[in-house]
């Protein structure tokens, strides 16, 4: 009932992550050549890279808006925004300007203009949605009173408790890009390429995880808020089963038919893909293991706990990349990354157990589990 402070998130949090967008986007703009000659070491990257520096402060922008527009315990704006809108109007985009004779820039302009577009129509859903919440006379209220409705109020407490949070997304990526990341430094492009042809194949299970995360997130956010733990603990239980049992059916899939999938890409992608694959794969399922155990911390108010993880995370993964790619190459990444995430999920499902006491196995989970593995042996 703090119409207030619904205001007062919105304006902060779509405010402040733009800001941010701006300033790695400059960052990112006048570093193109470096990154494009260390890390690709390609000059057509320059452009693309100055090009995609634009779009970053609207990505930010949607990604933010699309996650306050969940909070309101609907996801069919966002869906419609992110998963409906944004590719198509990609794909549309790119047939225009590849008519115009734009041609490999195509696909980077379509991107651009699309995430501008798709950002301010999220941002501008989610105002409505505030609206229809508070109602005409509270938004009349405000209006009155111009400045409180165009500046927060309460931007200190937001910023205290969110600031913390800022670093997620880029330790996030780099803990997800580090096994490319290093490949491009230790090997040649082709393994890079094998490499990287096999990790396309396990986005699937971060597509599971998140849409579910999506789901039960804002649950999860109204029983803590009540301080209804043991609704907690279901919910937090019941996610990280659906997450198994969602993500088990790939895993097996991918395992078994590994040398079809990587021959999908061409000949020269089944050396070492469907090994990098099968490695990949099973480690996939850590991930659904961990459930919403992140989420939890950040809801329950301790985001620096979760901040500590993507930071164990991230180092966790450098660590064994530089240890084991030098000796096995790109099948070392692919353990590398399996084990930097296995330290990281048991790390976080103690930690949630100490700190709230819950944690999210049960019997129900044995059975899968033990198919999974008797299926894989034989």
């Amino acid at each position: 009932s703090d119409y207030n402070m619904i205001l007062d998130v919105f304006k902060t949090a779509s405010s402040i992550s733009f800001l941010f967008g701006v300033a790695i986007a400059i960052v990112l703009y006048f570093m193109s050549s470096f990154i494009a000659l260390s890390c690709f070491h390609n000059i057509e990257m320059v452009a693309v890279l100055k090009l995609f520096s634009v779009a970053l402060p609207y990505f930010a922008l949607l990604q933010v808006s699309a996650e306050l527009s969940r909070g309101f315990k609907t996801t069919k704006y966002a869906v419609i925004t992110e998963n409906l809108l944004f590719p198509f109007l990609q794909i549309f985009l790119l047939f225009v300007f590849n008519e115009f004779g734009y041609n490999f820039f195509s696909a980077v302009y379509s991107f651009v203009f699309s995430v501008i577009i798709c950002s301010l129509f999220m941002l501008l859903t989610v105002h409505n949605q505030i609206q229809n919440f508070m109602g005409p006379r509270k938004i009349t209220k405000f209006i009155e009173q111009s400045w409180n409705y165009i500046l927060p109020t309460n931007w200190k407490p937001i910023l205290t408790y969110s600031l913390p949070l800022t670093p997620f997304g880029l330790l996030f990526l780099g803990g997800n890009s580090m096994d490319i990341f290093m490949l491009n430094v230790f090997t040649n492009s082709t393994e890079v390429g094998e490499y990287a042809a096999a990790a396309r194949w396990v986005t699937f299970f971060l597509m599971i995880v998140t849409a579910l995360n999506f789901i039960f997130g804002p649950l999860i956010a109204g029983k803590l808020g009540t301080n209804q733990m043991e609704n907690v603990k279901m919910l937090y239980g019941t996610a990280t089963r659906w997450m198994l049992f969602m993500t088990l059916p790939v895993s097996i899939f991918f395992i078994l038919s590994r040398d079809p999938m990587m021959f999908l890409f061409g000949e020269q992608f089944v050396q070492f893909g469907p090994t990098v694959l099968l490695i990949l794969s099973i480690g996939g399922l850590l991930t659904a293991l961990s459930g919403s155990g992140g989420l939890l911390f950040v809801l329950s108010g301790h985001q620096y706990i979760e901040l500590g993880m993507l930071s164990l995370y991230l180092l966790s993964s450098v660590l064994l990349n530089l240890l084991l790619i030098p000796e096995y190459g790109i099948t070392g990444a692919a353990f590398a990354t399996i084990f930097s995430n296995m330290v990281t999920v048991i790390t976080r499902i103690v930690l949630i157990h100490r700190y709230l006491r819950i944690h999210p196995f049960s019997a129900h989970m044995f059975m899968p589990v033990v198919f999974f593995v008797i299926l894989n042996a034989a």
